[in-house]
């Protein structure tokens, strides 16, 4: 049976809780040789009966009339039948439950608001164990008309700021984005992401913060005849400015638990502890720094646990930069999924045997063992990036600054002096710079806790807390809010898919419990339900790095069915409801992209890896998955949300992976039931969807329309096909259906012919993915990049 039939109605909107206080506690800690003890009070809010908990309080300790003061706002899809208010007592070794509070879901969509003290109903007999003084009411998803996420987010909308889309580390003008037109019919011009980043590095006189879940120094931003004497040597560029320039130059990476015992390149190749020995007697100042929980009596294994499986993920560069007709600089963001790391100089044409831009110390795999600089093939890597000015930067300044106080407290004094400053101007307004960019309204996103950033006490009110912690999640609250203000279509990039756990046929105990996958199918249940077209385009990697065979990958694959097999069942069901014989993929289908190439295009010099190696089946086929690391989402060309998060749950929860995004929209450009907008996020789809699908359709510019859709599928199932077929000839066309065949009614099942991955026959390299044996998540999976 479904997990999302249990309940007896669907709460979808949101769930504001004020948890007060609490009186007559009973005493769980007493013992006769230590009588002053007492109860450590703290609230869990749970959904009945899919027994998950939304939120908790922190822990009041050594008190029976504990007072909380918390403010929860909780955006919710799930199945309920009652809200319950679980009160417990944190001792050192485990949670003993103390009594419960529970109110009928029916009354909060009916409109009720709760608002008084209620007795706590014993966990062991039923009798009341003390009272609990708390407010709750519930608006659903239909009445929030806000454009941005406005509500209790940390950072407002910044008006008035540039922004330039990356798709790639570089992106040369290649023929495929023909025929693809900026907002005044000009013809696009395509950007590129390393070269403009070096530039402006290269421009700054006052500052250069970087953040990174890696930072390579031997990086090299430019190639070939752009860079013959390699200047852009990314060590190199940065020591020159901070050692004879005397700018500050500041650099924080994630401290790589792997990377210790002298495995300075660390088991992920984060390169932290080799970048820090790099800069270590220049003045570039390097911090590494670690995901810490702070201290609380119930989570001394959980501090161990988090600097290894947790990571700062955030992507960004920070420079100042001149203003034009003025002697003042403004600040300039580079901000995204990208990472100044090894491996990531890609393309849009993803060579997979031609390596002459990428040098041995360059070269990079990890998918396919036993390949090298001299036998390839390299990874292909998809990845999304932008450039902004404006006073968005104010804000991605206050974030770098409040996680360097908390966390590189020695190096404090090496942050700019802005009470010394007369020459950055922090409050810069770009004015309107032509015909790709109109200006933009904006807002920062984060996931980010107290534990590893400051927060403005005057705003905190704007945070979510677990545990007594204070959490900014609202990266997490920004998808689920474009999601319910879409029209008429949302294209995702991604690196991962998996969430809504609690929906799932089986495995919904994992910890992956953030609504985005449920939020999405039930905005296609509302187009159902209202006759209308709605598509959800979704593109990831045919598999997660590495070995698709291995128990990590396998583990992965799994959860990722089971988010997908949920949304179609859900889908499916609604269709049936409606009498409609409309196909579930008619409004959601999944897409990864795969190269292919010719014998002409290896180079004749390349050697065969071994045998008995993945590399060597790679040589033979000619063929190689397109690595995809974006962390991005459109919403009508109206709305982009692009940054460091993943859609699973460590990203988006707030207090495990640290990350970062930007929200942007153009006034000048705004969507429609009836009319896609063609500003500059339709542009850059345009872009993106001509480098997938082979080149620019004028079909393509209108994605909810039958045609469009036809044509997608049309393309991408005939590559499917010529992929499988191991015909060893270039493509343009990198897109193909993710493997699963989806019925009438919702069921999934591996593709016929793709019980495994190609190139991986004879393995465990199962498409739909395989559980843990032990039924724990493996913590390997909990590692990205």
């Amino acid at each position: 049976m479904s997990r999302t039939s249990v309940g007896e109605v669907y709460l979808h909107g949101t769930l504001h809780i004020y948890i007060d206080s609490a009186s007559d506690l009973p005493n769980m800690d007493w013992t006769w040789f230590n009588s002053r003890n007492r109860t450590d009070g703290f609230v869990m809010v749970k959904i009945v009966p899919l027994d998950m908990t939304l939120a908790e309080t922190k822990i009041v300790n050594d008190s029976l009339n504990p007072v909380w003061n918390e403010d929860f706002t909780l955006q919710v899809c799930h199945p309920v039948k009652s809200i319950r208010l679980l009160v417990a007592d944190g001792d050192y070794f485990r949670t003993e439950n103390i009594g419960y509070v529970d109110i009928n879901a029916k009354d909060l969509l009916e409109g009720r608001k709760i608002d008084d003290w209620y007795d706590i109903v014993g966990i062991k007999d039923g009798k009341p164990q003390g009272s609990l003084n708390f407010k709750m009411w519930f608006t659903p998803h239909d009445e929030i008309s806000e454009r941005f996420l406005t509500e209790k987010a940390y950072f407002d909308i910044r008006k008035s700021n540039t922004l330039r889309l990356y798709q790639n580390a570089n992106t040369p003008n290649l023929p495929i984005f023909q025929g693809v037109t900026n907002p005044d019919d000009s013809e696009y011009e395509p950007t590129r992401c390393w070269r403009d980043m070096y530039e402006a590095i290269s421009n700054a006189k006052k500052i250069i913060y970087i953040a990174g879940w890696s930072v390579w120094a031997d990086l090299c931003m430019l190639r070939g005849d752009e860079d013959p004497s390699k200047k852009s040597h990314l060590g190199e560029l940065l020591t020159r400015k901070a050692e004879e320039e005397g700018m500050k130059v500041n650099i924080m990476i994630w401290d790589n638990h792997f990377s210790d015992f002298s495995l300075t390149s660390g088991l992920l190749e984060t390169h932290d502890e080799e970048t820090e020995q790099y800069f270590e007697n220049t003045k570039v100042k390097v911090a590494l720094v670690r995901v810490i929980q702070a201290k609380n009596k119930m989570l001394k294994i959980k501090d161990q646990i988090m600097p290894a499986i947790y990571t700062h993920h955030q992507k960004f560069v920070l420079v100042d930069s001149e203003t034009e007709n003025s002697d003042d600089r403004h600040l300039v963001a580079f901000l995204g999924g990208i990472d100044l790391a090894k491996g990531r100089y890609e393309t849009p044409e993803y060579k997979l045997f031609d390596l002459s831009e990428h040098g041995e110390i360059d070269f990079y795999q990890n998918c396919a063992t036993g390949a090298t600089a001299q036998t390839g093939p390299r990874q292909p890597w998809h990845d999304i990036h932008c450039r902004v000015e404006g006073p968005i930067t104010k804000d991605i300044l206050h974030n770098f600054e409040s996680r360097w106080q908390k966390q590189a407290e020695d190096k404090i004094g090496c942050l700019y002096r802005w009470e010394d400053n007369e020459i950055i101007d922090l409050d810069y307004v770009p004015s309107n710079s032509g015909h790709d960019n109109d200006l933009f309204d904006m807002q920062l996103y984060r996931s980010i806790s107290s534990d590893t950033c400051t927060f403005d006490k005057s705003i905190s009110n704007r945070l979510s807390t677990k545990l007594g912690c204070e959490v900014d999640n609202s990266i997490m609250r920004a998808y689920v809010h474009l999601i319910r203000q879409a029209k008429n279509f949302i294209y995702i990039e991604n690196q991962y898919f998996l969430g809504s756990a609690y929906s799932w046929a089986d495995n919904f105990e994992v910890p992956a419990k953030h609504t985005i996958p449920n939020e999405i199918a039930y905005k296609i249940v509302q187009a159902i339900q209202k006759g209308e077209r709605f598509r959800a385009y979704i593109v990831i990697p045919l598999y997660p790095e590495g070995d698709p065979s291995s128990s990590v990958s396998q583990e992965i694959l799994n959860w990722q069915f089971s988010t997908m097999k949920s949304m179609y069942q859900t889908i499916g069901k609604a269709l049936k409801k409606a009498g409609s014989d409309a196909h579930p993929k008619d409004y959601l289908l999944f897409f990864s992209p795969c190269k292919t190439e010719s014998e002409e295009q290896r180079d004749e010099n390349l050697e065969m890896p071994n045998e008995k190696t993945a590399a060597f089946k790679a040589c033979q086929s000619l063929r190689h998955p397109i690595y995809v690391h974006s962390k991005m989402m459109i919403v009508d060309d109206d709305f982009i949300i692009l940054g460091s998060a993943n859609i699973n749950h460590r990203s988006m929860a707030g207090s495990r992976d640290t990350e970062i995004a930007v929200g942007a929209t153009q006034p000048s450009y705004q969507a429609s039931k009836d009319e896609t907008p063609r500003g500059a996020i339709h542009t850059f789809r345009l872009a993106l969807w001509s480098n997938h699908l082979g080149g620019f359709r004028e079909e393509f510019r209108d994605p909810v329309s039958q045609e469009c859709l036809d044509l997608v599928r049309n393309i991408t199932e005939d590559y499917q096909q010529f992929y499988a077929s191991g015909d060893k000839q270039f493509s343009l066309v990198h897109l193909l259906p993710y493997p699963i065949d989806v019925n009438q009614d919702g069921s999934v099942d591996h593709t016929p012919g793709w019980e495994k991955f190609p190139d991986w026959e004879g393995t465990n390299a199962s498409v739909l993915g395989k559980g843990p044996r032990t039924g724990l998540p493996n913590f390997s999976n909990y590692i990205t990049s």
